[in-house]
């Protein structure tokens, strides 16, 4: 049994491609020869030579289904905590995290009762790789734990435990005391924060009216002005599910902290090329039931965002994004937008299409124009959806020479998109 676990979590987690089947193909000799491995046949025909071949499918899909089999179940739980949190390399640390929310529901009282308290343990130690992987890792297994308890028809906090929640709510207030998101290594911890946040605010977790959200709410603030890029699409990742948990009270939005907050997103949009595509990004994804009654303030930020003007000739960048964004949030806020708003939005995809913005990388206005015309298409279906009536002659009659016109450009991506967004005439 012991071979046969050795050999299952080789196939299953080991890096290297060669590894893994070598791995399946000595599991499946010994099944063969011996045929003692508990369920050895069943396991063969998932865990094949080809099938661990990708290493995605090797840990969120094959160990899962062989973690089915209580057999083995705690072992490779425990093989992932004891060397693949703490890998090198970094895409196995984030592997491992969504392979354990995969696998918490094979072995959910190990999991809640050894696994979680020792990642939030570790998430504040010392070795760096360490910490990243558990605080991926955590944020992932207290995801898949709300899902086990409401199963077992408990609350979350219930079901963990005071101490346990303690910790969870502690974890960053304690990361940031030991300068953990500063200096070396403070842009990889940053988004391992940041997916911690989304997965409690995700899991349900009740932390409402406690000082670590206003904590939360400054971590993510700080990654969405964060110059990597890896680092603001984690927060802006985390954004919607973070307010649309801890913004509401008893199932009431808390519309004085609402607005404080998204007066400040609006107020950022002044900032930096960086900063303005961080708090743009986000506008575009805050949930509807967070942004009502705010919608035509945000809009109209974004269409001034999107225009040219003095200092911001080379933003095509942050153009592009505030385009996405405003498509995004368009949609998303239809049912109650204000019809008087709907042109004004087209305008700004039309003066969008005209953007040729040249810098040392070539022509970086068609980034700005490929966004327009997604912005066009999006909002488009959302009017048809609700009847063709919506859709004025008017308007196609506008917007049509503006994608003949990009259906010519030199740029065989923009000709694509050019192509597929003439589909809902």
């Amino acid at each position: 049994h012991k071979i046969a676990n050795g050999l299952l979590i080789a196939a299953c987690f080991d890096r290297e491609v060669h590894c893994r089947r070598a791995a399946s193909a000595a599991f499946q000799e010994n099944v063969g020869r011996q045929g003692t491995f508990p369920h050895g046949i069943d396991i063969l025909t998932v865990a094949d030579y080809f099938s661990v071949g990708s290493r995605t499918n090797s840990y969120l899909e094959i160990s899962v289904f062989i973690a089915g089999y209580k057999e083995y179940s705690r072992s490779l739980i425990d093989h992932l905590l004891d060397r693949k949190i703490g890998h090198w390399d970094a895409g196995v640390r984030e592997l491992s995290a969504r392979a354990l929310h995969n696998l918490t529901q094979c072995d959910a009282a190990h999991v809640r009762d050894t696994a979680l308290p020792r990642l939030l343990e570790s998430a504040l130690g010392r070795d760096l790789h360490l910490c990243h992987g558990s605080a991926l890792a955590a944020g992932e297994t207290v995801a898949a734990l709300s899902k086990v308890a409401r199963q077992a028809g408990l609350g979350l906090e219930d079901y963990l435990g005071p101490k346990t929640v303690l910790q969870i709510e502690s974890l960053v207030p304690g990361m940031i005391e030991k300068h953990k998101l500063r200096g070396l290594g403070g842009e990889i911890m940053r988004q391992a924060v940041s997916s911690f946040i989304q997965n409690v605010s995700l899991s349900g977790l009740g932390l409402h009216n406690k000082p670590v959200i206003r904590t939360w709410l400054e971590v993510l603030e700080e990654n969405l002005s964060c110059v990597e890029l890896s680092v603001q699409q984690a927060a802006i990742e985390a954004v919607p599910a973070f307010f649309d948990q801890y913004w509401l009270v008893d199932g009431v939005l808390d519309q004085a902290a609402r607005d404080k907050t998204v007066d400040n997103f609006i107020d950022k949009l002044g900032g930096s090329e960086v900063v303005r595509r961080g708090y743009s990004a986000a506008l575009g994804v805050l949930p509807g039931s967070f942004v009502r009654g705010k919608e035509e303030e945000v809009v109209r930020a974004l269409i001034k965002c999107s225009r040219i003007s003095e200092g911001t000739e080379k933003w095509a960048e942050a153009r592009r994004d505030t385009v996405k964004a405003l498509g995004s949030l368009v949609v998303t806020c239809l049912p109650w937008l204000s019809k008087d708003l709907v042109p004004h939005v087209f305008d700004c995809f039309l003066l969008s299409l005209e953007d040729y913005t040249l810098d040392r990388r070539g022509d970086t206005g068609a980034w700005v124009r490929e966004a327009a015309m997604a912005g066009v298409e999006a909002v488009c279906l959302a009017l048809l959806s609700s009847g063709p009536a919506n859709i004025q002659p008017s308007l196609v009659s506008q917007i049509m020479p503006f994608l003949v016109q990009q259906a010519n450009e030199k740029i065989a991506r923009t000709r694509g998109q050019a192509g597929k967004v003439q589909r809902w005439r």
